[in-house]
């Protein structure tokens, strides 16, 4: 597992932030300002402390501060973008780890950022305490940095999601679309991304992944055939197995029980695997199916399917195929304008 990032932020009467790099300490802020600012980047872990004062006081303040509070609208399950409550889910896509528990007056959250943030974001959470006999509200605002990359080869199954904020390459319904594949190459993050009320599976994936039984070569052609034919997911076709057997290497991977990423190793061989989102009942399987190295796909898969592995570059490839049908167009206008020149010149010296 990779080692995270940790920013731990403490709120009290006075606010202290203690910032740590890979459980590394660089350093402490303090601050008796009710407004905080916090810049983090990807793959950052926050963890936010506040002793909320959660008594008759607070009705004394403003009626959208009581309905913060009666609503439990607490970091950072939601958090506050231009005084509107939103998600951080569909705030920041992908985010994971998202924990929220309360013990007697002291309120604690945490999120983890994922390793891909493509555009800048801002949003505070509140703070509610006591101070000189009257409740104080404090503010945390939370600049996110992107970092400059593309979407990952991956599979999100969460429908209605803008396209802006998804970090995947493939966004799928998954109510209409079971299958999803990707071709990424070694160095590439990757990540599968569940809908609620489902899991991703097997446990620990990517760390343990699913690969057919019998098959050396690693081919999920099988395998995509065994789920298009029968249309449920057959565990007993599929064995499990650590990453490691089929990459001969470690790979570095981060998430939670619906969110998982993964960092593949440099590696050159063909290896193919799958890890799939289950249903709480166990009734529904979506596959996310993992071909690195290849370049191909599958005949029976709608054009849909397909977008994970071109979307990074169809840009570039519609520039080029623009080009070629231009400078076709462009050799043949000057080959025919050369043979009117030649045939003209040959007429004016016969003249």
């Amino acid at each position: 597992m990779i080692q995270k990032k940790y920013i731990i932020l403490l709120l009290s009467l006075s606010i202290n932030i203690v910032l740590y790099l890979s459980k590394r300490h660089i350093g402490e802020i303090t601050s008796e300002k009710n407004k905080v600012i916090l810049t983090v980047r990807p793959g950052d872990t926050v963890e936010y402390i506040c002793p909320y004062e959660l008594n008759e006081d607070i009705k004394d303040g403003k009626d959208e501060d009581r309905e913060y509070i009666d609503n439990g609208n607490f970091c950072f399950e939601y958090v506050v973008i231009n005084k509107k409550v939103k998600e951080l889910r569909d705030v920041v896509r992908g985010s994971y780890n998202i924990v929220k528990r309360k013990d007697d007056d002291i309120y604690k959250g945490e999120f983890t950022l994922p390793p891909v943030v493509l555009h800048n974001k801002t949003f505070e959470c509140y703070c509610y305490m006591k101070s000189n006999d009257e409740v104080v509200k404090k503010i945390l605002k939370v600049n996110i940095i992107h970092n400059p990359v593309r979407k990952i080869p991956g599979c999100d199954f969460n429908s209605g999601v803008r396209e802006s904020y998804v970090i995947t390459t493939f966004n799928i319904n998954y109510e209409h679309t079971k299958i999803c594949e990707i071709y990424p190459r070694g160095g590439d993050y990757i990540g599968l991304l569940c809908p609620i009320n489902y899991v991703a599976k097997p446990d620990n994936c990517f760390d343990k992944v699913y690969k057919v039984k019998g098959n050396p070569d690693n081919d999920n052609d099988n395998e995509i055939e065994i789920f298009i034919n029968n249309g449920v997911w057959e565990e007993n076709k599929f064995e499990e197995v650590n990453i490691s057997t089929l990459l001969k290497n470690d790979i570095i991977t981060f998430g939670d029980d619906r969110y998982k990423y993964a960092q593949i190793p440099k590696v050159g061989e063909k290896v193919s695997f799958t890890c799939i989102c289950e249903s709480h009942n166990k009734k529904d399987n979506l596959m996310m199916n993992v071909h690195l190295n290849h370049i191909k796909s599958h005949p029976e898969l709608n054009k849909q399917i397909h977008r994970s592995k071109v979307e990074s570059s169809v840009t570039v490839n519609v520039k080029r195929d623009i080009i070629r049908e231009r400078s076709s167009s462009f050799n043949v206008f000057f080959s025919l304008l050369y043979i009117l020149f030649m045939f003209s010149f040959d007429f004016f010296l016969l003249a």
